[in-house]
Parts: structure tokens; C-alpha cells; sequence
């Protein structure tokens, strides 16, 4: 269930499936596509069959992530054809999407082998697991593009929807923040808070210092407003 004031979606919130192959993608996307949003997105992966063509009803993804079988037994993982993501890839072009390969899962699906007849040891020479499991090029190059204008774009447009809706705001008690969204004000306590909170995540171990700086938010449900 959407927030009551989703609209056209948040800027920082981006909506995806996973989509295996073209029979995936059809019975997923549609409900995916349905929901309004800054960014959708499909992972396509794991990579098992071809994913087809991207547009339903005249709407399609913005990002499509491509990837092969990982995290199975060797002998279990299903084959990855580097020419569906080819196609995958020139779907992108075809209607504006970012195409995003990040990995071939294992070396028997790395194109190196399939395509080119090398042995698995050779490909690692060529396309290292440091570029993904079971490498990442394609066509001797990577394929790592991130909707970036597309965001823009959308996010742009819904900071002016919510700047229009403002002046229905007290603006004693509501505040826009840079990322568009209406934020509630909280009195100078909450300031002193988060820096306690800070100092307790750097003073607690490097298990926690993870989030800090990645616009991850702290959300204390029994705080209240006002000083105290």
C-alpha cells in the first residue's frame, strides 16, 4: 500500500522486478509499470532466456540490470547466451533504458568461453573476477550505465508539484527539503539526538559505520515534537 502522498513517486525511491526471461518480464512488468515512479527498473537476472522487447502499452523501464546464475552449485547453474544480453542491451537503446551488465555468474557463461573458445583460465586473464563473478565485459567493453538524466528529469518535476502544494502547509510546522519531499519540523533536541546517535555509531564498531553518509535515516518512532 502507496504512502497517501506517493503521487507520481519519491525521487529517492526507485521501483523494480526480477524478470528471468520474457515470460517473466510479461506476467511482472505490466503490475511494475502500473505503479507511478521516479525510476523503474527490471533485474534481469539470473539471465536464463531471452527477455524480449521492453515496451508494454507504451511504457517500459528505465534501467535493466543483466546478470547470469550465481550463488548455486557450479553444476546447477543455468547458462547465460551472451547474445540475449546483446539483444537486452539494443532493447535498452530502442527505448531509452540504461543497461547495466554486472556479472556472468560463472566463466562457462563468460563469452570469452562460449563465444571465442577459450578455456575458463584464459577468460580470467581477459576479464577478471574483479569485474564480476565469472567476469563482466561484453564485447571487450564493460555495459554499466545508470539512468542518470532520466532521474534527473523525473525528480526535477516532482520537486515543482511539491513546491506548488507547499503554501497548503503550515510553514511554521512543514519545511521542503532539498530532495523535494515535505519534512516535518522537530524542535533543537532532535539536532542533539543525532549527534549522540552519531557518536554512539562510530563508538559501537565498524559494523554500523556503513550507513553513515549514504542517506540512510534514522526514524525514532517514540519521539515527539517540541524541545525537551
Amino acid at each position: 500500500m502507496l504512502p497517501s502522498d506517493w503521487g507520481e513517486g519519491y525521487p529517492n525511491v526507485w521501483l523494480g522486478t526480477t524478470a528471468e526471461d520474457a515470460s517473466a518480464y510479461k506476467q511482472r512488468a505490466p503490475f511494475l509499470l502500473k505503479v507511478s515512479a521516479a525510476i523503474h527498473f527490471v533485474s534481469y537476472e539470473p539471465a536464463i532466456g531471452p527477455l524480449g522487447g521492453l515496451d508494454i502499452d507504451g511504457r517500459s523501464p528505465d534501467w535493466v540490470i543483466i546478470g547470469g546464475e550465481s550463488g548455486v552449485r557450479t553444476d546447477r547453474i543455468r547458462p547465460t547466451d551472451p547474445q540475449w544480453a546483446r539483444d537486452a542491451i539494443a532493447e535498452c537503446r530502442r527505448v531509452g533504458a540504461a543497461p547495466f551488465l554486472k556479472q556472468w555468474g560463472v566463466y562457462k557463461n563468460n563469452p570469452c568461453v562460449v563465444e571465442d573458445g577459450l578455456t575458463e583460465p584464459q577468460a580470467i586473464k581477459i576479464d577478471p573476477p574483479e569485474n564480476g563473478k565469472g567476469g563482466g565485459k561484453l564485447d571487450g567493453r564493460f555495459w554499466r550505465e545508470f539512468p542518470n538524466s532520466t532521474s534527473r528529469t523525473k525528480a526535477t518535476a516532482f520537486r515543482e508539484r511539491r513546491e506548488e502544494r507547499m503554501p497548503q502547509r503550515d510553514p511554521e510546522q512543514y519545511t521542503l527539503g532539498d530532495d523535494g519531499l515535505i519534512v516535518e519540523k522537530v524542535g533543537s533536541w532532535a539536532v542533539d539526538k543525532l549527534e549522540v546517535l552519531t557518536r554512539y555509531v562510530y563508538a559501537s564498531g565498524g559494523a554500523r559505520k556503513k550507513y553513515l553518509d549514504t542517506g540512510a535515516a534514522y526514524i525514532d518512532p517514540f519521539a515527539a515534537l517540541g524541545d525537551r
